[in-house]
């Protein structure tokens, strides 16, 4: 493969020299074909679909969204109970607050949201008109069906501390977010209030992935010290580099794969990727008879991990020099954490593993414009990528620095390749010819390949407040409107093989890992091997005196229950 894309090339590189002049006058003749072809196409598009029933909202969905499009199918077909984000939200205390007045300022937050975003008041659903369609379906008695998706904890009064409110929003983890019955009569998200400081947030992934589902925040959310509204740059510094890329250049991004170069990269990386092979078993995966089922709510654990902060992590990746970023110290962390787990449960099952692949989603942006209006801006615009971590076990030296140099060669790779940019366009184009049969042998390709999801997302980087809009329900009390500051983050998705999660926000990292105990045997050692590795990091790259104390302070930590604490889902 690798010497036909070489004389492929070499072959591209002679003709444009031959040709030069030609090339030089009709490349931007035939970009500007096939942009307005594109154009027309569109327009077509759109004129087709508005001739269509008005009762739904003709939205084809992505990948995400077409597999949990129908809960039913989806439970019957792909052994998944739930494809939900969850986030748990941890907020300084509250003075004179009652449950039912924060059950009511959490009304007045979702209703604009549901009434502004599409996918917020509607329910996905297939072969609606018989057209085999995924469309998203207006829910009945839209205020009525809010006022039922914002719940009091049966605890809420009895809940005291982080801990608690842990237990109790692992309880609600394990149920499924469900719209089958009662007419389209409630939405495909729910807000459990624990207690006065903190509240879960559940998201099905049809909805939007973790990168949409943070613009949310800029309808309800102000800057904590300021008060002033929140922009899309102030929500992460993924959506700060799209708002500076402008709508222009996301917009014209897909004409990179025009030149040949790009799109021979992005398509040998592709059939890289399409070629993996099944993932060897191993205690991050289900077991062999365990393959195919549902992982039972009772066996579905997470293991939180101290919370670090940014600038740690800032300073290896610095000291580390030759453009290391964060997320590659996250993913050196990550390999070295898992070799040492593996390591101490010292079982047969786990001999001879020295590399282990990862599924990374890299989020393909929208226009800027897009994040916020009522049908685009909440989507799925990840695209998976498989990256492989070589795992060092015991007595078995390998550099921190030539590890690095392996993760940031491939991770440069992977952005080079162009190939995500290639997924998205090929997802927009095949989606609506494709089966739900082979979107489903697609996802379970994706998840056979691998060890574990790997999701780092991004959030603000100032602490921010949620703000009840009185205007949001006119029975709501107008008298006093109610901030609430979020302190801390944390975000779970269960999925059918293991899923670690990173999230910053407000210069603090928070991590956690869910996976299937029946596998993964004492969990718990996960979170000391990742504080053991974060360590060995900070001493290759040169940074652990600076950071000693912090350092020292993770071992010792009862943060999320301490170490051994094990939340169950259900």
């Amino acid at each position: 493969m690798t010497n036909r894309v070489a004389l492929s090339l070499g072959a591209i590189d002679r003709w444009l020299l031959e040709y030069k002049e030609y090339v030089s006058f009709m490349a931007p003749l035939y970009v500007v074909i096939l942009f307005l072809s594109l154009v027309a196409i569109t327009g077509m598009v759109a004129i087709e679909r508005s001739k269509k029933k008005p009762t739904y909202h003709r939205r084809r969905t992505s990948h995400a969204s077409a597999i949990g499009a129908n809960r039913q199918f989806l439970e019957e077909n792909l052994s998944m109970k739930q494809n939900v984000i969850h986030a748990i939200l941890f907020f300084e205390e509250q003075d004179g607050s009652t449950g039912e007045l924060m059950r009511q300022d959490f009304i007045n937050m979702m209703t604009p949201l549901a009434k502004k975003f599409e996918r917020m008041g509607s329910v996905p659903r297939f072969d609606v008109d018989a057209s085999g369609e995924c469309v998203w379906c207006p829910i009945n008695d839209l205020d009525g069906s809010i006022g039922k998706a914002v719940i009091l904890d049966s605890e809420y009064d009895t809940c005291t501390d982080d801990v608690h409110a842990l237990q109790r929003a692992h309880a609600h983890i394990g149920t499924i977010l469900s719209a089958q019955d009662e007419g389209h009569a409630v939405p495909l998200w729910r807000v459990i209030l624990l207690s006065p400081s903190s509240a879960l947030i559940r998201i099905d992934h049809c909805i939007c992935d973790g990168l949409s589902a943070l613009t949310l925040l800029k309808d309800i959310g102000t800057k904590t010290l300021s008060n002033e509204p929140l922009t899309l740059s102030d929500l992460s510094p993924i959506l700060r580099a799209i708002d500076k890329a402008g709508d222009v250049r996301i917009s014209l991004a897909p004409l990179k794969l025009l030149w040949s170069p790009n799109l021979v990269r992005a398509i040998s990386f592709l059939a890289e990727f399409l070629s993996v092979g099944k993932e060897p078993p191993n205690p991050l995966r289900p077991l062999p008879e365990h393959i195919g089922s549902t992982i039972p709510s009772a066996n579905c654990g997470t293991v939180y991990f101290p919370t670090m902060p940014v600038s740690l992590f800032k300073d290896m990746a610095r000291s580390m020099g030759n453009g290391t970023t964060i997320n590659d110290i996250l993913l050196l962390s990550l390999s070295i954490a898992f070799g040492r787990y593996m390591d101490a449960l010292n079982q047969h099952d786990c001999d001879g593993i020295d590399s282990l692949k990862i599924l990374l989603p890299i989020g393909n942006p929208l226009r800027p414009s897009a994040y916020g209006h009522p049908s685009d801006g909440l989507c799925n615009r990840m695209t998976p990528v498989i990256v492989p971590l070589r795992i060092p076990r015991q007595n078995e030296e390998i550099s921190p620095l030539h590890a690095i140099d392996e993760i940031r060669s491939y991770m440069e790779r992977v952005k080079r390749s162009n190939t995500p940019l290639l997924m998205t366009c090929l997802n927009t184009i095949l989606m609506p010819l494709l089966s739900f049969d082979k979107l489903k042998e697609a996802a379970k390709h994706s998840f056979e390949g691998v060890s574990c999801v790997y999701s780092n997302v991004p959030g603000p980087t100032e602490s921010i407040s949620l703000q009840a809009s009185t205007t949001g329900n006119s029975k709501a009390p107008s008298a006093v409107t109610r901030r609430y500051n979020i302190k801390k983050i944390q975000t779970v998705l269960p999925h059918p093989v293991s899923v670690f999660q990173v999230l910053s926000y407000a210069e603090s990292m928070f991590f956690n890992i869910t996976l299937d105990t029946r596998s993964a045997v004492q969990p718990w050692i996960l979170r000391t091997a990742f504080i053991d590795a974060v360590k060995c990091v900070a001493d290759a790259s040169g940074v652990n005196s600076k950071w000693k104390e912090e350092l020292a302070s993770f071992d010792t930590s009862i943060e999320w229950g301490g170490n051994g604490t094990v939340y169950n889902c259900g």
